[in-house]
Order: C-alpha cells, then sequence, then structure tokens
C-alpha cells in the first residue's frame, strides 16, 4: 500500500474499521498470505524507452507460434547448378603405319628407229677401211665428216666413234670405186648411188672436201 492510502484509512474511522474486520476475517479462516517484501518505487529507477522497446519485442517474438515462425523463416536460394567440366580432348594421336618402300618405277622405253634392231649382212668388198665395219651385222650406217676426221657409226640406234680416220686420197678412191661399180659418173656437187645393198650419199667438192654417208639397205 503507498503512503497516501494508509492516511486515507487513518483519517476516516468507518474505512478503518471495516480494513480490520476483514483482517481478522482473514486471520479466523487462516488464509495463508504471501509475504511480499514492499519496495518504494522511488526507489526503482525508471528504465529508459529503448529498453522496454527491446523487452516488448523480445516477448513479441516469444508469442509468435511456430506455424508462423517457419513462414517468416527466410527461404533458401537454390544453388546454381554445377556445370560439370568437360575433359578437353587433346589431338588426335598418329597411327603408326608400316613404313612401305615406294615402287620404283622404270623408266619409259624409249622406242629405237625402224630398222635400228634389224643385222644387215653384207659381203662389201674393196672398200678400204670401212670394209670391216660394212660387213658388220651390228652397223646401219657409215659417216665421213672429212678428211683425218674420226668416222661415226650408228650400231643398235646408237651413235658411237671409231677410231678409224680416212685421209683425202682414201675418201677419193672410196667415192671412185663406188662410182664404177653403179656406172655413175662422178661430179662435183651431190653424189648418189646404192650399190652392194648399200645407199651411198656424198658431197664431192676439191675446195673444202668430200665427206659421204653410207646406210644398209634393210631386206
Amino acid at each position: 500500500m503507498t503512503s497516501e492510502k494508509i492516511s486515507t484509512i487513518a483519517i476516516e474511522p468507518f474505512i478503518r474499521e471495516f480494513t480490520f474486520q476483514i483482517i481478522r476475517i482473514i486471520g479466523m479462516k487462516n488464509y495463508p498470505i504471501q509475504e511480499r517484501n514492499v519496495i518504494n518505487a522511488d526507489l526503482i529507477p525508471k528504465l529508459s524507452s529503448q529498453v522496454l522497446v527491446r523487452q516488448q519485442r523480445k516477448n513479441d517474438l516469444r508469442i509468435i507460434p511456430s506455424s508462423k515462425r517457419n513462414l517468416q523463416t527466410p527461404q533458401k536460394q537454390p544453388s546454381p547448378p554445377v556445370r560439370k567440366q568437360l575433359l578437353q580432348q587433346g589431338p588426335p594421336r598418329q597411327i603408326r603405319r608400316p613404313f612401305v618402300p615406294p615402287r620404283r618405277i622404270a623408266p619409259p622405253t624409249i622406242p629405237l628407229p625402224k630398222g635400228a634392231n634389224n643385222e644387215v649382212e653384207v659381203n662389201a668388198q674393196d672398200y678400204g677401211k670401212i670394209t670391216q665395219l660394212l660387213n658388220d651385222p651390228s652397223v646401219q650406217q657409215i659417216e665421213c665428216t672429212g678428211a683425218q676426221k674420226q668416222i661415226l657409226v650408228l650400231r643398235l640406234g646408237q651413235k658411237q666413234i671409231t677410231k678409224i680416220a680416212l685421209s683425202s686420197g682414201e675418201i677419193s678412191e672410196l667415192i671412185e670405186n663406188i662410182s664404177n661399180k653403179a656406172h655413175i659418173p662422178l661430179l662435183n656437187g651431190v653424189f648418189r648411188a646404192a650399190v652392194d645393198h648399200l645407199l651411198i650419199s656424198a658431197v664431192v667438192s676439191e675446195m673444202i672436201g668430200t665427206r659421204f654417208v653410207i646406210k644398209k639397205q634393210l631386206s
């Protein structure tokens, strides 16, 4: 009770008597009375408004039912999907193949001139140093480019140089002998004759010298 209420009871006799009667009744009934320590409110420091607001918020949170608390809980955001790292494929492996040696291509065969492989037998006589060459079946042609120059022969399609050389006198004697056998007069200039299966072509000249070509006739 505050001091104001106590003073009021003391002043009014009716109230005082009524209060005492109540106290007697309570004593006769043996009601248990809890002892309380009364503290003067003036002695308690006033709490600040901020402390009261915080305490009220705590009480409000305690009163919230569990169902509402579940609604107020922040929802977890779904984590972004984890991207599977693709394995980096390296360059394709080179397959080693067994070594195969390259095929050797034979060089193309060059056809020989007509009659190159044909061997012609000639029974030549009185032709001086070239008689042996004329009787050789593998020789198809004999050429003399001038006095003291090596005789050229065509053997099996290839030209070859021989060691035989004729003087100007030997060349003139050979051409006269062919002229007599062919019964063709010998004059300066071009001379042609066919005798003993031979074809003779010659250029007769006293100034530049005489030269000739003898070919065998193919049978």
